[in-house]
């Protein structure tokens, strides 16, 4: 992959991971902040009753009108997290120390330099896309993961 992609994809990434300007407990992170980091970005919290007892959804709607679901384990750990709306969520924030993950496993992917990500490894899956008004991705962390939970609960 040439240094000029890299340089070009690191920028971009970053600018969609700040422009919302919103917070939330970190991917991988405790469920405590959640709250707390929805009132800073001035959004609505519900937490989602779902069909088991393995996780609970902690769902955000920024004053953007985009949706960030965050997936948490009876430990109280975030274990995926999930977005879809007219603009990207604060990635940086949203993954944390995962974002640094994605950057260099992004640039060192085939398409380097797409907007697009689908990266995935045995203990990081990020998956996003979309245009504008339109973006909907998701990241989780596989080896967190409760029994019993698919991948596909993650939407």
């Amino acid at each position: 992959m040439s240094k000029q992609i890299a340089v070009r994809l690191i920028p971009l990434l970053a600018g969609l991971s700040l422009a919302s300007g919103s917070a939330f407990a970190a991917l991988g992170g405790d469920v405590k902040s959640v709250q707390i980091d929805a009132r800073k970005a001035k959004a609505a919290v519900q937490v989602k009753a779902v069909d088991s007892a393995a996780y609970t959804v902690h769902e955000s709607t920024l004053p953007s009108g985009t949706v960030v679901r965050q997936y948490v384990s009876p430990a109280g750990k975030v274990f995926a997290v999930a977005w879809s709306g007219p603009h990207m969520p604060d990635l940086k924030q949203l993954l944390g120390a995962s974002f640094d993950t994605m950057l260099s496993m992004q640039a060192e992917a085939k398409h380097a330099g797409h907007p697009a990500v689908d990266i995935g490894t045995e203990k990081l899956v990020i998956q996003s896309h979309g245009h504008m008004r339109a973006f909907v991705g998701r990241a989780y962390l596989p080896q967190m993961m409760p029994a019993g939970v698919s991948a596909d609960a993650i939407q």
